[in-house]
């Protein structure tokens, strides 16, 4: 299945449960993922028709998330359902490590530590125009290898930047080295990336 144009209501989720930062994540709308046994398992459209091609990017999405946040990598509100346990439908957090399942379609999880642990994976930030999944740019889906670079180059060095702190702008050095020694450019292609992606009003010289 081919990745859905994901409503841009998304854009003003501050929360995601787990199950719908996995669909966002690999490009289609959340409401089209159906789930069987606790794991993404087809798509269906509102026209009632179903598939399964293309499940897997979502079940490996959504793998690693519950991971992370399982490894107290990715930081959530975890929810459990104890009903079968007959304690009602949410666990006291005590009882994490006693054998109760999360309930992943209640975890939810902040954008802003998605974003922040989609970044540490070398992954764009949801929704941040870079390479996300609702189109990678302002003019919609056409992109080409350099301006993935370019977009690359601003998630890995420029996001953090402030212009209060001159210091952390990346040199152009830093930047011409880690694409040619990481994404294979060449050193005129990298030179002309650093260029564009430098902020207006970052200091100049060694800087």
């Amino acid at each position: 299945m081919k990745r859905d144009d994901i409503p841009s209501a998304w854009r003003l989720a501050d929360l995601l449960t787990a199950q719908e930062a996995a669909a966002i994540i690999a490009g289609h709308d959340p409401n089209h993922v159906c789930y069987k046994d606790e794991r993404p398992a087809y798509f269906e459209m509102p026209s009632g028709c179903t598939e399964s091609d293309g499940i897997e990017d979502v079940q490996a999405a959504f793998a690693s998330i519950t991971n992370a946040i399982i490894g107290g990598n990715l930081e959530a509100n975890i929810r459990y359902n104890a009903s079968a346990r007959g304690r009602g439908e949410v666990a006291e957090d005590s009882e994490r490590f006693s054998g109760v399942a999360p309930d992943w379609s209640r975890t939810t999880i902040r954008v802003k530590d998605l974003n922040t642990w989609l970044r540490s994976r070398g992954y764009p930030p949801l929704f941040s125009g870079e390479m996300g999944p609702l189109g990678p740019w302002p003019w919609g889906a056409y992109t080409t290898r350099r301006l993935d670079l370019v977009a690359e180059v601003v998630c890995q060095f420029w996001s953090t930047y402030d212009r209060d702190q001159p210091a952390t702008a990346p040199t152009n050095d830093s930047v011409i080295s880690w694409l040619m020694e990481n994404r294979h450019a060449s050193r005129r292609e990298a030179e002309a990336i650093a260029m564009v992606c430098r902020a207006d009003d970052a200091p100049t010289g060694k800087r």
